[in-house]
């Protein structure tokens, strides 16, 4: 090879240290940035732990199987358990547009002189999980919201939590998602269409419903073919005069026309992160306990319960300015066999929370059930209901499934007494 001058062999040094030096491995202060999968960084100064808590960052590029522009790295950061463990469950965490991974991070965790957490609780993993927090820019995707089609953005936060899962050893029946403002609506529309990854989720404040209701077919049948997993459990606290809260009713009707789980809370708090305005406002939905729901276990559909109260999203003039839906309702798989199959139900009141309303000491609602794991529902067949409480009897009857596969229970009336209700194929 021929040797350089002296000259050429400077420019060479110098284009080489541009190149090292304009690289966006580089320009991140990083080692080189893969596509896929995330490659360990250096964390942001001052976040390699956070409440005694130990971080582990990473960042990535992107997938071809995405569709995505070429553009960027994407951080994420994984807050470890408080004591660390092989399938410990997951918390997503989707931000919202006023903070990115680490803000949020840093703001959910925040103390106040006196020890207390301060606000954006939803931002925290409880302790005994691994929390997950990625970087977006609109998690409904800015060019695709025109479509039912699942989106880049939507594929690259499943194919980042379903790294997570592989990378941390986390029980897979255990993922739960969340999100304030865009984060809440990001969470619904990737949330709500994938039941086969997340167990529930809770948002607070969601900016808007568009997004969900574009991936869940609200208001038209669902695509002939096309089978959707049963949703998550839903939490979703949201406020009337929140400007950001639009198409809450919408999603109030379509649970209903839908058959989907939600547990509903409201008041006028605004288009806030104040973890105590939600308290106050909503005490016993902060208290559900959706944290305890597995992908792997039936769950329970509550609809029109006479305990309900009136969202201010469908009646204005009637409703009550701060209220709940399904605040109260407590279920526990007994038996899920291919055959036959039971579950327990009741009404609870959770200890020492802030609450305006009182636990009732009877509701009645339609109860369909939803992530039956063993128990098959056939098309045309008669499957045969009782209500037990206390070993006895207390009703009975017959039900075929709907066109959409599922069983429905009318009018059941539960209270502090749990009562089961058992099905069985005739």
């Amino acid at each position: 090879m021929e040797k350089l001058s002296g000259r050429c062999l400077l420019a060479a040094i110098m284009v080489a240290m541009a190149l090292l030096v304009f690289s966006p491995a580089a320009i991140a202060g990083e080692q080189a940035v893969a596509d896929w999968p995330p490659v360990p960084c250096n964390p942001p100064a001052g976040l390699d732990k956070v409440d005694g808590r130990k971080i582990d960052s990473y960042r990535h590029g992107l997938r071809k199987e995405w569709n995505s522009p070429p553009k960027g790295s994407f951080p994420i950061h994984v807050v470890h358990p408080r004591n660390d463990r092989e399938a410990a469950p997951l918390y997503v965490v989707l931000h919202s547009a006023g903070h990115n991974a680490e803000s949020c991070i840093k703001a959910g965790y925040e103390r106040s002189p006196d020890g207390a957490y301060n606000n954006h609780g939803l931002y925290r993993a409880p302790d005994e999980f691994y929390g997950l927090y990625q970087q977006g820019d609109a998690w409904w995707g800015r060019d695709d919201r025109a479509t039912a089609e699942d989106g880049p953005v939507e594929k690259r936060v499943l194919d980042v939590v379903a790294w997570a899962i592989a990378t941390y050893k986390i029980d897979p029946d255990r993922i739960y998602l969340s999100g304030i403002s865009m984060g809440g609506s990001g969470s619904l529309g990737i949330g709500m269409r994938h039941g086969e990854v997340f167990a529930s989720e809770m948002v607070w404040v969601p900016a808007g419903t568009d997004h969900v209701a574009r991936r869940m077919f609200f208001g038209q049948k669902t695509p002939a073919g096309l089978v959707l997993p049963d949703p998550p459990v839903m939490v979703n606290m949201s406020a009337q005069n929140d400007g950001w809260s639009k198409g809450q009713d919408v999603l109030l009707k379509s649970v209903v026309e839908k058959k989907l789980a939600m547990v509903m809370g409201w008041g006028p708090f605004g288009h806030t992160g104040d973890t105590q305005a939600y308290l106050r406002n909503c005490g016993a939905i902060m208290a559900f306990p959706w944290l305890e729901i597995r992908k792997n276990e039936a769950y329970p559909v509550f609809i029109g319960a006479t305990t309900d109260q009136k969202p201010p999203w469908l009646n204005p003039q009637g409703a009550d300015e701060k209220g709940q839906i399904n605040a109260w309702f407590r279920w526990k798989t007994v038996q899920d066999e291919v055959s036959v199959f039971s579950m327990r139900l009741w009404l609870e009141e959770p200890p020492n929370v802030q609450s305006p309303y009182a636990m009732p000491k009877e509701s009645t609602a339609d109860v369909t059930f939803r992530r039956l794991q063993r128990f098959k529902v056939s098309a045309g067949k008669t499957c045969a209901w009782e209500l037990v409480r206390e070993g006895k009897t207390i009703a009975s009857g017959t039900v075929e499934p709907d066109d959409a596969g599922l069983l429905t229970v009318a009018k059941v009336t539960l209270s502090a007494a749990p009562v089961e209700v058992h099905l069985a194929w005739r």
